[in-house]
C-alpha cells in the first residue's frame, strides 16, 4: 500500500498468486551454486498431454543439497537451458529427444511427469537404461512432515520452488521463454484450506479462469521433488561423450528408435 499512495507504484503480484513477475525477473540470469560447489545434472521432462495442445518441454539443471527451503542445506537450482520445447512433439519423438540429450551426459538423472501419457516416455527411458524418476503430481508426499503442509506433490514442488526464487536459491537462465516463463509463473493461484496445508489450483479450474497449463514452470518445480537424487560432481567435471563416441551413439538411438510407433 505505501508504494502505492506514497512513490505512486501498482502490485505485479495479484492476490492469490504465488509469485509476482518482479521476484522471477530478479531471478533471470542469476547462477545461486558457486564455481566450486559440487553439483549434479538433472533432466526434468514435462509431457504434453496432447499434440498442438500443452507443450512438451525439456529443461536441464544444476542442482546443489537436498534440504527444504526453510532447511540449512535448502537445495539450490540453477536452470541451464530449455533443450526442448514444443506443442508438436508426440510422446516417442519427446522420449527420443530425451535420451540424445542425455547420451550427452549420461551422469544425469532424468525426472519425468509419470501422468497420463508420461507414462509411456518412462518406460521407453527406463527400457533404453536411463535412470527415470518418476514424479506423480497427485500423489502423496513421502514426509510425513510435508503431508502435514502440502496437499500433494504438486503442491509441494510449486511452493518450494516459489520460495527458492524469493530467497535467491533459484537462478535462470535467459532466454527466448522469459516471457512466458514470468508469466506462467505469475499466474499460480494457491490457497491454504482449513487444515493450513497449502494447494495450487487444479489445471481444470486454471483453465476455465483462462489460466493456460504452466508447462515451462512445472519443469522448474519438479526439480525440487522431495528426496530426489543427483549424482555429485565437482566444480567442471562431467560425464560427456568424445565426438566420435557421440556419432556412434546417436547412430544407436537412431535406431533403437526407428521402429517405435
Amino acid at each position: 500500500m505505501y508504494g502505492i499512495k506514497v512513490l505512486g507504484r501498482f502490485p505485479d503480484k495479484s492476490d492469490g498468486m504465488l509469485l509476482a513477475k518482479s521476484e522471477i525477473e530478479r531471478a533471470m540470469g542469476l547462477r545461486t551454486i558457486a564455481p566450486s560447489e559440487e553439483y549434479g545434472r538433472i533432466l526434468v521432462a514435462d509431457v504434453g498431454e496432447g499434440v498442438y495442445r500443452d507443450e512438451s518441454v525439456l529443461g536441464l539443471f544444476h542442482v546443489a543439497g537436498y534440504g527444504e527451503y526453510y532447511d540449512a542445506d535448502a537445495r539450490k537450482v540453477d536452470l541451464i537451458d530449455f533443450p526442448v520445447i514444443s506443442n508438436a512433439r508426440d510422446p516417442v519423438t519427446f522420449a527420443g529427444d530425451i535420451y540424445m540429450r542425455w547420451l550427452e551426459m549420461s551422469d544425469a538423472v532424468v525426472y519425468v511427469d509419470a501422468g497420463g501419457v508420461g507414462a509411456s516416455v518412462a518406460v521407453i527411458l527406463e527400457n533404453k537404461g536411463v535412470p527415470v524418476v518418476r514424479v506423480k503430481w497427485g500423489a502423496k508426499c513421502f514426509k510425513n512432515k510435508n503431508n502435514t503442509m502440502y496437499v500433494n506433490q504438486r503442491a509441494h514442488c510449486t511452493y518450494s520452488v516459489a520460495e527458492a526464487i524469493k530467497k535467491g536459491r533459484m537462478g535462470i537462465a535467459d532466454g527466448p521463454w522469459k516471457t512466458k516463463l514470468q508469466t506462467q509463473g505469475s499466474r499460480l493461484p494457491y490457497y491454504f484450506d482449513e487444515k493450513a496445508i497449502v494447494h495450487i489450483e487444479s489445471k481444470e479450474k486454471m483453465r476455465e479462469d483462462g489460466i493456460p497449463s504452466p508447462d515451462l514452470f512445472d519443469v522448474l518445480a519438479m526439480a525440487y521433488l522431495e528426496g530426489s537424487h543427483y549424482t555429485p560432481l565437482q566444480a567442471g567435471e562431467g560425464v560427456t561423450l568424445g565426438s566420435g563416441a557421440m556419432e556412434k551413439a546417436k547412430a544407436e538411438a537412431e535406431d533403437a528408435f526407428a521402429g517405435v510407433e
